[in-house]
């Protein structure tokens, strides 16, 4: 019996070193991403499709919704729906909870009412996080994922806000508003600069500030600043980032009319002129 075993265990060993060494020759040589890889990404693509789906559900019927229903409803777990709930939370949405009744989408913890956001503007597709490098970055990923709706990127803090001629934006958590709009206009290269004048005019007017190229002020008080980044191809633009981060002291009222104001300006027509005005495109 001990000497069964045994063989059955070296057996098992060399079975196991052979097929891990064939999986890794295998997809090495086909460029599939290991089974582990293939896994963890099924697993994110769970989550953030639940997400998306609790996030409508709440919006849609703008009441409670207990943990039962949501699992049963989307058929998963309980442990599914408070671990996309927690997801949700880390991306900046807040929720009331109520014992016996369960979860409503709320604007509570000075974050700007996401929900009412996009309510208020349908056109584009909201990404809320709670911290990333930089929103135009991560605007840019979406763009480079295959993104090609017009959307919309809030951060809560940024580790490595940008602005012009590569000076570092301060973006500390808490402190500021950082917003990148991932824009398709139907522009050449030489119109892409008009068009960033254009927004620099509308975000400044819409906010009530005072601008000096691409910073804003309120009162001489530095306010904010703005960033525009474009992909372009030698005969038309496609895509265009434009950023903008603002300081909340600098502005009085609550984030989500703060938000309103800025999206107002920032989704706003644009018209094309002159292309010599204010060029600060940066194509790639």
């Amino acid at each position: 019996m001990i000497i069964v075993l045994v063989y059955f265990t070296i057996f098992s060993l060399k079975f196991k070193a052979f097929f891990n060494g064939f999986s890794a020759f295998l997809f090495a040589k086909r460029n599939f991403p290991p089974p582990v890889d293939i896994f963890r990404a099924a697993r994110y693509n769970i989550l953030m499709n639940l997400k998306e789906k609790i996030l409508s559900a709440l919006r849609a019927e703008n009441s409670f919704s207990s943990g039962e229903e949501l699992a049963a409803r989307f058929g998963v777990s309980r442990q599914a729906v408070n671990k996309a709930v927690r997801a949700l939370e880390t991306d900046g949405y807040s929720f009331e909870r109520v014992r016996n009744r369960g979860y409503r989408l709320s604007s509570a913890g000075g974050n700007p009412d996401f929900p009412a956001l996009e309510r208020r503007f349908p056109q584009v597709k909201f990404v809320v996080l709670a911290q990333t490098d930089s929103t135009n970055s991560a605007a840019g990923r979406l763009y480079l994922q295959g993104e090609r709706r017009r959307s919309v990127v809030f951060a809560r803090e940024q580790t490595q806000g940008r602005a012009r001629h590569g000076d570092v934006f301060q973006s500390p958590a808490g402190k500021g508003l950082y917003v990148s709009l991932l824009d398709f206009p139907a522009l050449s290269p030489k119109e892409i600069g008009a068009y960033a004048e254009h927004k620099y005019r509308a975000v400044a007017e819409n906010l009530a500030c005072d601008r000096r190229e691409q910073r804003l002020f309120r009162n001489g008080v530095p306010a904010g600043g703005m960033l525009v980044e474009s992909v372009a191809d030698p005969d038309r633009a496609l895509c265009v980032v434009f950023g903008v981060g603002l300081y909340l002291d600098a502005f009085s009222g609550s984030e989500t009319q703060l938000s309103e104001k800025l999206l107002g300006a920032l989704l706003s027509d644009e018209p094309v002129g002159n292309a010599n005005e204010t060029p600060t495109e940066r194509n790639g």
